[in-house]
């Protein structure tokens, strides 16, 4: 069991609560009265006080963090003694709990929200790196949640308690870390290097991603370690994100991105890939079915054309007069002329034929006006029918009456002069 003996005040630092505990040491939340602000100390269990390795591991964790010096990572502030001999130092307060915190709540976080963790995770290990500091246990829990003011919310990488200098890690083979997130390397002890915590990171963003482990929590796992399902096949998640995930998962770390940066990058760009918008260079006939409107079935003849615009689906009529009796359109009076169906106001009208789908979607059902015929040359007298007499018909009409009348003149004129 894990006892740590502090006093209620470490110089102007006043104790507040217990903040959590772990194998080799407890952090507490304590008040600085002078500056008015929260801090956090860490202290080593009494247990292990006298350890002189387990005390230099632990001082060690203190000066990387100090040597870090990163708003990504936990800040040291000072370090010390309690009276009995427990060591412990003063560090940044996360005053929003953990990455855990979020996985646990009962509304998933966005694809936005992910992505903002595991960069601001991201850029906290690169820092780590590019001082020549494997971390070796990256996990939900050591990622720090703080109020970084104006409503944004800021990550810190946290407890370097196993992480070792990347100049000795290869001759480490003692076994450290959480086996759900470490690189199976860790286990096997062949060294490790900045793609164990690859492995560690991209763990983290498949749990945020799809609300479950990259595999049990056991050394037996861990052994046996293969890729997870693609996160799109388990969760709502965009299939683009996928391959730069498994990518950084990979069991062999000759597979993985060789740094933080590139597997950052690579989500960079997946997710501009699916928040790309998709515009087909040409219409399909079965284009309508991607698009905002139902998909229609395929008309059997021609009669049916007018079916297969980007309207609600409608069973195919038997005749042109029953394709007016669809409930799918409005209720309109039979005509007696098939042609007369472009006059009816069942069809909405635009100013001008939309040039795209996008086009098409933005305009809206509501705001659709009845179509009138197409212009055309300029017709002649209705009847009251409503039919277009035919020109031809007219023509030869006025041609007989005009013959008639001059035969009927010519007549007339004959028998006067016969008479007289």
């Amino acid at each position: 069991m894990t006892r740590v003996s502090l006093p209620e005040r470490l110089g102007r630092l006043r104790r507040v609560e217990r903040i959590g505990s772990g194998g080799f040491a407890t952090v507490w939340r304590y008040y600085d009265d002078e500056l008015e602000c929260d801090v956090a100390v860490k202290a080593l269990a009494d247990n292990w006080a006298h350890r002189l390795d387990v005390r230099d591991r632990f001082l060690t964790e203190a000066r990387m963090l100090r040597k870090a010096d990163a708003d990504r990572v936990v800040r040291v502030y000072d370090i010390g003694e309690t009276e009995d001999g427990t060591p412990y130092f003063v560090m940044s307060y996360a005053d929003l709990g953990t990455v855990a915190d979020l996985i646990i709540a009962d509304e998933p976080l966005t694809i936005a929200e992910v992505l903002d963790v595991i960069r601001q995770a991201g850029a906290g290990i690169s820092v780590l790196h590019r001082r020549g500091i494997v971390h070796r246990d990256i996990k939900p829990q050591n990622l720090l949640l703080k109020n970084g003011g104006d409503g944004e919310v800021q990550v810190m990488v946290a407890d370097l308690g196993v992480a070792k200098a990347l100049a000795h890690s290869s001759a480490l083979t003692q076994v450290v870390g959480t086996p759900a997130y470490m690189a199976p390397e860790q286990v096997l002890g062949t060294g490790v290097d900045e793609r164990a915590d690859v492995h560690a990171l991209a763990a983290v963003a498949y749990v945020l991603l799809t609300g479950r482990p990259v595999r049990d929590d056991t050394l037996n796992g861990l052994l046996t370690a293969s890729l997870p399902p693609r996160p799109s096949s388990v969760a709502r998640v965009p299939r683009a994100f996928d391959a730069p995930v498994l990518k950084a998962l990979e069991p062999d770390r000759e597979n993985r991105y060789r740094s933080v940066e590139a597997f950052l990058t690579a989500l960079t760009e997946a997710e501009a890939s699916a928040s790309a918008p998709v515009e087909p260079t040409t219409i399909r006939q079965d284009a309508v079915r991607t698009s905002a409107y139902p998909a229609v079935a395929t008309p059997a003849d021609e009669q049916d054309a007018l079916a297969t615009s980007a309207y609600p689906a409608v069973a195919s009529p038997k005749d042109s007069e029953d394709s007016l009796e669809t409930s799918s359109y409005p209720v309109v009076a039979k005509t007696q002329d098939p042609q007369d169906l472009f006059a009816t106001s069942a069809y909405p009208a635009v100013a001008k034929s939309p040039t795209s789908v996008a086009e098409r979607v933005a305009v809206p059902a509501t705001a659709r006006a009845a179509v009138a015929t197409p212009a055309s040359e300029p017709s002649d007298s209705v009847d009251p029918a409503g039919r277009t007499p035919n020109r031809a018909f007219v023509t030869a009409f006025l041609f007989l009456v005009i013959l008639g009348a001059t035969f009927l003149a010519g007549w007339l004129l004959t028998k006067f002069f016969f008479l007289a």
